[in-house]
């Protein structure tokens, strides 16, 4: 895994990391790393409450315009994989409308319980529905209607666009610490493209705390 290069074509909107790779040495001491996670985790929420509605906006158009040159080189009817925003993550739905737009075919996780590694196909904000909690309490993105597609729906996928709560230089993300997208992604296609997103002061240079399941990315959209 490449350390940061400014290998990207723009590098005022994205980082590149080089070809995804699982080589990037784990902590060793796996309780250390969970505590250090919670730790990580409970910062960056605390820092995203004070995003106020206006920025959310904001964001949510300007990651529209970055990631679209992640699919502009895709033929209509192209398999793509974003998600739904929740909380004060930047909004994915004007993204998400432009791929539409485009004539992509995108996909969206349907989280089941919680644990299920699942697709739905999202065809417009209306068709989505709210998700009660989970049984700990956390928030669910809502979920398109329709059909739910499996894990090896992923495998058609190009681009996958990914939240995180932190990337670093190695391209390792943090999540918000139930490991689905490092299950899902063990379904992903060689040739797709791994993009994750997060707020700017997010992008960081401390190696974030990482175990051997941890998947890294190939990019991140810097806003």
């Amino acid at each position: 895994m490449a350390r940061l290069s400014g290998e990207s074509a723009d590098t005022t909107s994205t980082v590149y990391y080089g070809t995804m790779s699982s080589n990037h040495d784990p902590d060793t001491d796996p309780s250390t790393t969970a505590r250090r996670k919670r730790r990580w985790r409970s910062a960056a929420l605390r820092r995203r409450r004070d995003i106020t509605p206006d920025q959310l906006e904001r964001a949510g158009l300007m990651l529209a315009r970055r990631a679209a040159r992640y699919v502009e080189a895709l033929r209509p009817g192209t398999v793509v994989a974003g998600y739904i925003a929740m909380g004060h993550e930047i909004p994915t739905t004007p993204t998400l409308d432009d791929w539409l737009a485009r004539g992509l075919t995108v996909l969206v996780p349907r989280l089941g319980t919680g644990r299920e590694i699942r697709w739905g196909e999202y065809t417009g904000s209306g068709d989505l529905e709210a998700m009660p909690r989970m049984a700990s309490g956390g928030l669910r993105p809502d979920e398109p209607r329709g059909d739910d597609r499996g894990p090896q729906a992923l495998r058609r996928a190009r681009t996958i666009l990914i939240p995180a709560l932190a990337v670093d230089g190695r391209g390792l993300r943090l999540g918000r610490g139930a490991g689905w997208y490092d299950r899902a992604l063990l379904h992903r296609s060689p040739e797709a493209t791994t993009v994750a997103v997060c707020w700017p002061w997010e992008i960081v240079d401390a190696a974030v705390p990482c175990e051997g399941h941890d998947v890294p990315v190939d990019h991140v959209i810097r806003l």
